[in-house]
């Protein structure tokens, strides 16, 4: 069971924590405004694929995994304006 959850989780945050290369911030609001669609999604696939899964635990992990997803978006965001500002 605990390698099921495990595995359950590690699917759920690839697809969030794939995302490394900073973007435009347009895009990146228009990203983090869809995280918790994209985390809804990913929890309900976990349901259809695995029908034992604990809930509370894969939502748990999909919670976390999307906030550290939204915490590097945010830093990526705040590298991009930094990056933007005239040195002075």
């Amino acid at each position: 069971m605990k390698l099921t959850t495990l595995t359950c989780l590690a699917a759920a945050a690839a697809p969030l924590l794939s995302c490394s290369s900073p973007q435009s911030s347009s895009s990146d609001e228009a990203t983090m405004a869809n995280t918790p669609r994209v985390a809804a999604q990913a929890l309900d696939t976990l349901k259809s694929r695995y029908p034992n899964l604990d809930e509370a635990r894969a939502a748990k992990g999909v919670a976390q995994a999307a906030a550290l997803w939204r915490a590097r978006a945010t830093a990526a965001q705040s590298a991009l304006w930094s990056s933007a500002q005239p040195n002075t």
